[in-house]
């Protein structure tokens, strides 16, 4: 938004809490508007904030400060995970089809790796074959078949079969 003076908008983000920002404005001499929906209990978000997260506050001094330093670290370790499990496709991709539904991998690389990355793999792997966030129990079912072999349907008529010897 430009006008004759500037505009200068400061959004909540989740390592400030409002109570900063609120400091921030008035120290700087700077209104601010609030929405009236913000205080409306009818929404889950506004319940929480209003109401649950003050009650932790008050049993744990600190708790949302606790709560936005784990936010941090699981973001942290989502990135490497993530990172990993795509490494760990493309090493173990032994040919790949246009659709990727008869795309094959080494079962043997999935086996390598940390269960962490291996089940974050074949989470993107079942996605990536079908458009659907697979269910935990289906990306599950491929871990254990990498070591038992076989073929299972896991979820929108999609099949994943583990054999011993691939020939292309």
């Amino acid at each position: 938004y430009e006008s004759e003076s500037k505009l200068s908008v400061i959004r909540p983000i989740i390592e400030c809490t409002r109570g900063d920002i609120e400091a921030y404005l008035e120290d700087n001499d700077i209104s601010y508007i609030t929405d009236s929906t913000n205080f409306d209990v009818d929404y889950a978000r506004n319940r929480i904030r209003l109401n649950v997260l003050p009650e932790l506050e008050k049993i744990n001094p600190g708790a949302i400060r606790n709560m936005v330093r784990c936010i941090s670290t699981l973001r942290e370790d989502e990135h490497y995970l993530e990172t990993q499990a795509l490494e760990l496709l493309s090493c173990a991709q032994i040919s790949q089809q246009d659709d990727n539904l008869d795309s094959k991998y080494d079962a043997t690389k999935f086996q390598e790796v940390d269960l962490a990355v291996r089940l974050r793999a074949i989470a993107n792997l079942l996605y990536s074959a079908s458009g659907v966030h697979p269910e935990r129990k289906h990306i599950e079912m491929v871990c254990e078949l990498l070591y038992t072999g076989g073929k299972a349907q896991v979820g929108g008529g999609l099949y994943v079969a583990v054999i011993d010897n691939v020939s292309d």
